[in-house]
C-alpha cells in the first residue's frame, strides 16, 4: 500500500503542469479555492472534536 501511494503520488506530481495546462488559471484558482475550503472544513472538524473530547457538556458527547 505504501509503494502504490507512492506511485500515485509520483504520478500526480509529474502530471501536475499538464493538467495546470489544460485547466488554465482560472480552473487552478478555483481548484486551490476549492481545496482551502475542504482543509478548513477538516481542521475545524478536529478542532471541534478535540473540545468536545475534554468538554463533553458541550456537545452532549458521550465518547467514540
Amino acid at each position: 500500500m505504501i509503494l502504490a501511494a507512492g506511485v500515485v503520488s509520483w504520478l500526480v506530481l509529474r502530471l501536475a503542469s499538464v493538467v495546470e495546462a489544460a485547466i488554465g488559471k482560472m480552473g487552478m484558482e478555483v481548484f486551490r479555492r476549492i481545496m482551502g475550503l475542504i482543509v478548513t472544513a477538516i481542521g475545524v472538524e478536529f478542532l471541534l472534536d478535540g473540545i468536545a473530547l475534554h468538554f463533553p457538556e458541550l456537545f452532549h458527547f458521550t465518547g467514540h
